[in-house]
C-alpha cells in the first residue's frame, strides 16, 4: 500500500514536455507595464518600502519579494536617470 501511494505521488510531480513548453513560453511583461502609476519613465529604481524594483539594461523590471510583516507605502522613485 505504501509503495502504491509513493508511486502515485511521484507521478504527480512529473512535468510533461508540453507542460514545460507552456511554462517557458509564458509572455514577459513589458517594462512600461510593470511601473506603478506616478513613476516616471526615466526612473531606474523605485520602492514602496517593502519591495525594491529596478530596470535592467534591456528595459526589463525586476522586483524583490515582499517581507512577511511589511506595510507598503506609496511608490517613489529612488534612482532617477
Amino acid at each position: 500500500m505504501r509503495l502504491w501511494a509513493m508511486a502515485a505521488c511521484c507521478g504527480l510531480l512529473v512535468v510533461t514536455p508540453a507542460q514545460a513548453a507552456e511554462i517557458l513560453n509564458f509572455p514577459k511583461p513589458k517594462a512600461s507595464s510593470v511601473r506603478p502609476a506616478g513613476i516616471p519613465a526615466t526612473c531606474r529604481e523605485w520602492t514602496d518600502d517593502c519591495r525594491i524594483c529596478s530596470l535592467g539594461d534591456k528595459g526589463e523590471a525586476a522586483c524583490s519579494n515582499v517581507g512577511i510583516a511589511c506595510l507598503p507605502k506609496k511608490w517613489r522613485c529612488t534612482s532617477p536617470q
